[in-house]
């Protein structure tokens, strides 16, 4: 996966990290720009930002984006990241490519709104 983040240092006291802000980390934006798996690549028309958070009852990092059907979430940023790839790719494989005469209402409004957000890409 091609992704830029935007990361920042944590704050050190004494040689250990602040208390608190390991698991803050986790929830720093990730700025999208392409997806790359097993020979393919789907490209954001714009780089995408992504905000994770963590999930007060389950403390669980999560990412969604409604407007995309996007709703993952994981134990770790890196598995959420991977988890957030994924999805994306099965949405696009599912709704975007999709005949619009197999699409319900709501389908064919998630398949546009992946359109305007995303292109196939030779990389």
């Amino acid at each position: 996966m091609s992704m830029l983040m935007t990361e920042k240092v944590q704050p050190v006291i004494n040689g250990k990290v602040a208390p608190g802000t390991a698991r803050k980390a986790e929830t720093f934006p990730v700025i999208m720009k392409s997806i790359e798996q097993d020979g393919r690549c789907l490209r954001f028309k714009k780089p995408f930002t992504f905000s994770p958070f963590v999930d007060n009852s389950t403390k669980m990092i999560m990412v969604e984006e409604r407007r995309l059907g996007i709703c993952v979430y994981a134990e770790t940023r890196a598995d959420v990241l991977n988890d957030l790839k994924a999805e994306i790719l099965f949405l696009w494989d599912e709704y975007a490519t999709a005949d619009d005469d197999s699409l319900s209402n709501d389908a064919m409004e998630l398949k546009n709104n992946l359109l305007s957000v995303l292109e196939p890409s030779n990389g």
